[in-house]
């Protein structure tokens, strides 16, 4: 008898051949395609055992792919730059998650518009020198790619603090360290940015709630935004799964980074919700063909789980709220009346 894991194989093998997508995409988009259509398969938890499989074989077969096919010369970034105005796509990491880091890194390189620059940030209280990295991810320079290490740790702080301090003129662009990006994952935030270009562009967000008296619900009582939102007020981005925040979008206090960890120390979904909403920015979330593909680790290092599980993004967010109610009198989360 096919044990599950070979059935599901087979399918993967023969969906594969039907879409005729590049390897990256097809991992997405079946792990994309697995809902909780019925109700009984749910409380069995077959779509999640399914969702393992897929995400499983989509974490052994990618890292095959992407070293056989690392020489193709289309998956570096541009060698010339721009004086202003540049896509920089930004990135860190810690020792728990830096031997993968390279996943993600590839997506980023085999976009189908490439960033003008790709920055990872790592602290030297962590990584002192260039050889304390995988020679993966070292190698992965000759291809484009930045790796700079600085003096203190931010935490995840670092993935919009450095670029926006050193290019203020440039629109950044977040990602994680855990996720590997279907290949539509640039263009579409720059579509939605060409359409939009006063807004912050998004492709992971929430929907804030809140009660009949205008007080703000749970960060666990949000809906996610399945499909596009136009401009809003309402969403609240997720860094890591992809926003483009154009040059100058973000509040001042947005660089006070000892202002930033004393507040939020492990959202920085948190701050900079915050300053796009301080500055008067509306979010636009842009309608997905495809999901993003999480890397697997054997520990979950996640902060975003570290902050749901214990409230710790309502708690920061309360923080937030009272700071600046008290010093710009200024509700940065309060509904807005329209």
């Amino acid at each position: 008898y096919l044990n599950c894991g070979s059935i599901t194989l087979l399918y993967l093998f023969f969906y594969y051949r039907y879409l005729q997508l590049n390897m990256i995409d097809f991992f997405c988009r079946v792990y994309a395609s697995i809902l909780d259509r019925n109700l009984f398969l749910k409380k069995i938890r077959f779509y999640s055992l399914l969702r393992v499989i897929v995400r499983v074989m989509g974490n052994i077969i990618l890292p095959v792919h992407f070293r056989l096919t690392a020489k193709n010369d289309s998956y570096k970034l541009p060698t010339s730059r721009k004086r202003s105005g540049q896509i920089i796509v930004s990135v860190t990491s810690f020792p728990g998650r830096i031997g993968r880091l390279w996943l993600t890194l590839e997506s980023i390189l085999r976009q189908k518009i490439k960033p003008d620059m790709l920055i990872i940030w790592l602290s030297k209280e962590q990584f002192p020198t260039m050889e304390k990295l995988p020679s993966r991810l070292r190698h992965l320079q000759a291809r484009g790619i930045i790796i700079r290490l600085v003096e203190k740790d931010f935490l995840s702080h670092k993935k919009y603090y450095y670029v926006l301090h050193e290019f203020p003129d440039d629109h950044l662009l977040t990602i994680d360290d855990d996720i590997i990006y279907p290949s539509d994952f640039i263009s579409s935030l720059i579509k939605g940015y060409k359409e939009n270009p006063a807004c912050v562009i998004s492709r992971y967000a929430f929907e804030m709630q809140y009660d009949s008296q205008g007080n703000l619900l749970p960060y666990l009582e949000w809906p996610m935004i399945r499909c596009g939102m136009e401009r809003t007020n309402m969403a609240f981005l997720g860094t890591g799964g992809g926003a483009l925040f154009p040059a100058h979008s973000l509040y001042a206090d947005v660089l006070d980074i000892e202002l930033a960890l004393s507040l939020c120390k492990y959202a920085d979904d948190v701050w900079m919700n915050a300053m796009l909403r301080l500055n008067d920015r509306e979010v636009v979330v842009v309608n997905n063909l495809f999901s993003i593909f999480p890397i697997i680790y054997l520990k979950d290092f996640s902060l975003s789980s570290l902050n749901c599980r214990q409230n710790m993004n309502d708690m920061q967010i309360t923080a937030i709220r009272e700071y600046y109610r008290k010093n710009l009198n200024k509700d940065p989360f309060a509904k807005v009346r329209v």
